[in-house]
Protein backbone atom coordinates (compact mmCIF):
# COMPACT_ATOMS: atom_id res chain seq x y z
CA UNK A 1 0.00 0.00 0.00
CA UNK A 2 1.19 3.66 -0.68
CA UNK A 3 1.94 5.33 2.57
CA UNK A 4 -0.02 9.15 2.55
CA UNK A 5 1.57 11.51 0.90
CA UNK A 6 1.28 15.22 -0.09
CA UNK A 7 0.95 16.01 -3.92
CA UNK A 8 2.00 19.89 -4.91
CA UNK A 9 1.79 20.44 -8.25
CA UNK A 10 2.94 23.96 -9.84
CA UNK A 11 1.00 24.58 -13.10
CA UNK A 12 1.82 27.12 -15.54
CA UNK A 13 -1.02 28.09 -17.77
CA UNK A 14 -0.94 29.62 -20.86
CA UNK A 15 -4.15 30.62 -22.73
CA UNK A 16 -4.80 33.19 -25.63
CA UNK A 17 -8.04 34.82 -25.06
CA UNK A 18 -9.62 35.86 -28.67
CA UNK A 19 -11.28 39.18 -28.58
CA UNK A 20 -14.83 38.65 -26.94
CA UNK A 21 -17.99 40.59 -26.11
CA UNK A 22 -19.17 41.57 -22.31
CA UNK A 23 -20.41 39.18 -20.34
CA UNK A 24 -24.42 39.76 -18.80
CA UNK A 25 -26.08 38.65 -21.44
CA UNK A 26 -29.99 38.12 -22.19
CA UNK A 27 -29.31 34.71 -22.25
CA UNK A 28 -27.01 34.58 -19.62
CA UNK A 29 -29.73 36.30 -17.58
CA UNK A 30 -32.48 33.83 -19.03
CA UNK A 31 -30.17 30.59 -18.10
CA UNK A 32 -29.74 31.70 -14.29
CA UNK A 33 -33.35 32.19 -13.82
CA UNK A 34 -33.95 28.78 -14.97
CA UNK A 35 -31.11 27.24 -12.69
CA UNK A 36 -33.22 29.03 -10.12
CA UNK A 37 -36.71 28.04 -11.08
CA UNK A 38 -35.18 24.92 -11.20
CA UNK A 39 -34.08 24.27 -8.01
CA UNK A 40 -30.79 24.13 -9.19
CA UNK A 41 -29.50 27.50 -7.95
CA UNK A 42 -26.96 26.29 -4.94
CA UNK A 43 -23.25 25.16 -5.16
CA UNK A 44 -22.71 21.77 -6.93
CA UNK A 45 -19.90 21.21 -4.65
CA UNK A 46 -20.91 21.76 -1.45
CA UNK A 47 -25.28 22.41 -1.58
CA UNK A 48 -24.50 25.71 0.17
CA UNK A 49 -26.34 28.52 -1.57
CA UNK A 50 -24.47 31.44 -0.20
CA UNK A 51 -22.05 33.55 -2.00
CA UNK A 52 -22.87 31.82 -5.22
CA UNK A 53 -21.42 32.49 -8.55
CA UNK A 54 -22.23 30.80 -11.95
CA UNK A 55 -19.23 29.03 -13.94
CA UNK A 56 -19.31 28.34 -17.73
CA UNK A 57 -18.33 24.89 -18.60
CA UNK A 58 -16.44 25.84 -21.64
CA UNK A 59 -15.14 29.32 -21.02
CA UNK A 60 -17.41 32.50 -21.51
CA UNK A 61 -14.55 34.89 -23.34
CA UNK A 62 -13.64 31.79 -26.05
CA UNK A 63 -16.93 31.63 -27.01
CA UNK A 64 -15.49 32.46 -30.61
CA UNK A 65 -13.25 29.79 -31.03
CA UNK A 66 -15.78 27.74 -29.21
CA UNK A 67 -17.25 24.84 -31.53
CA UNK A 68 -20.52 24.18 -30.37
CA UNK A 69 -21.53 20.79 -31.52
CA UNK A 70 -18.21 19.27 -29.58
CA UNK A 71 -19.24 21.85 -26.74
CA UNK A 72 -23.15 19.88 -27.08
CA UNK A 73 -21.47 16.72 -26.99
CA UNK A 74 -18.99 16.96 -24.22
CA UNK A 75 -21.98 18.72 -21.67
CA UNK A 76 -23.66 15.68 -22.88
CA UNK A 77 -20.73 13.09 -21.04
CA UNK A 78 -20.92 16.19 -18.13
CA UNK A 79 -24.18 16.80 -17.56
CA UNK A 80 -25.16 18.14 -13.93
CA UNK A 81 -28.57 19.51 -14.19
CA UNK A 82 -29.81 16.81 -16.66
CA UNK A 83 -30.36 19.79 -19.20
CA UNK A 84 -28.41 18.28 -21.80
CA UNK A 85 -30.07 15.20 -22.07
CA UNK A 86 -33.65 16.91 -21.93
CA UNK A 87 -32.67 18.86 -24.35
CA UNK A 88 -30.77 16.96 -26.84
CA UNK A 89 -32.44 18.13 -29.94
CA UNK A 90 -31.60 21.57 -29.49
CA UNK A 91 -28.63 22.77 -30.84
CA UNK A 92 -26.81 24.89 -28.24
CA UNK A 93 -25.80 28.53 -30.12
CA UNK A 94 -24.83 30.71 -26.72
CA UNK A 95 -22.34 29.96 -24.65
CA UNK A 96 -24.59 30.91 -21.57
CA UNK A 97 -26.77 28.14 -22.90
CA UNK A 98 -28.09 26.93 -19.67
CA UNK A 99 -26.24 23.30 -20.32
CA UNK A 100 -22.67 24.94 -20.30
CA UNK A 101 -23.06 26.71 -16.96
CA UNK A 102 -22.69 24.95 -13.10
CA UNK A 103 -23.32 27.15 -9.81
CA UNK A 104 -20.48 27.29 -7.56
CA UNK A 105 -20.09 28.86 -4.22
CA UNK A 106 -17.04 30.87 -4.31
CA UNK A 107 -14.79 28.36 -2.28
CA UNK A 108 -15.36 25.99 -5.64
CA UNK A 109 -14.89 28.67 -8.47
CA UNK A 110 -12.27 30.96 -8.18
CA UNK A 111 -10.88 30.95 -4.79
CA UNK A 112 -7.60 30.35 -3.34
CA UNK A 113 -6.35 29.02 0.75
CA UNK A 114 -3.66 31.88 1.38
CA UNK A 115 -3.17 29.70 4.34
CA UNK A 116 -1.59 27.44 2.74
CA UNK A 117 -1.41 28.66 -0.72
CA UNK A 118 -3.34 26.35 -2.95
CA UNK A 119 -6.60 27.06 -4.86
CA UNK A 120 -9.79 25.62 -4.13
CA UNK A 121 -11.90 26.79 -7.21
CA UNK A 122 -12.09 25.42 -10.66
CA UNK A 123 -9.94 28.31 -11.82
CA UNK A 124 -7.50 27.58 -9.81
CA UNK A 125 -6.46 23.71 -9.68
CA UNK A 126 -5.97 21.31 -11.89
CA UNK A 127 -9.57 19.26 -13.17
CA UNK A 128 -8.98 15.80 -10.91
CA UNK A 129 -8.33 17.88 -7.80
CA UNK A 130 -11.29 19.65 -8.12
CA UNK A 131 -13.09 16.74 -9.27
CA UNK A 132 -11.90 15.39 -5.72
CA UNK A 133 -13.79 17.96 -4.08
CA UNK A 134 -17.32 17.00 -5.67
CA UNK A 135 -16.87 13.09 -5.18
CA UNK A 136 -14.80 12.50 -2.07
CA UNK A 137 -16.63 11.91 1.72
CA UNK A 138 -17.61 15.15 2.48
CA UNK A 139 -15.77 15.00 5.52
CA UNK A 140 -13.21 13.35 3.79
CA UNK A 141 -11.94 16.34 1.10
CA UNK A 142 -8.46 16.10 0.31
CA UNK A 143 -8.15 19.79 -1.02
CA UNK A 144 -7.54 22.71 2.14
CA UNK A 145 -10.15 24.47 2.17
CA UNK A 146 -9.98 27.83 3.05
CA UNK A 147 -8.60 28.62 5.89
CA UNK A 148 -7.28 25.06 6.86
CA UNK A 149 -3.87 23.37 7.28
CA UNK A 150 -2.21 21.19 5.91
CA UNK A 151 -2.33 19.57 9.09
CA UNK A 152 -5.85 19.44 9.97
CA UNK A 153 -6.83 18.28 6.66
CA UNK A 154 -3.98 15.04 7.00
CA UNK A 155 -6.29 14.79 10.10
CA UNK A 156 -9.53 15.12 8.72
CA UNK A 157 -8.67 12.63 5.87
CA UNK A 158 -7.00 9.62 8.14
Amino acid sequence: MTPEHIEKKTVTEILITPEHRERNTAVFHKSVNKLKKDGNYKCFVSNRTDELQVHHIAEFSLENVIDFDRLKAFLMCFDPYGYSCKMSATPIINIDDVRNLLVLHREYHNNVNEQVGNGTGIHNMTWPAWVAQCVCNRNENPVPGEGETIEQVKERVD
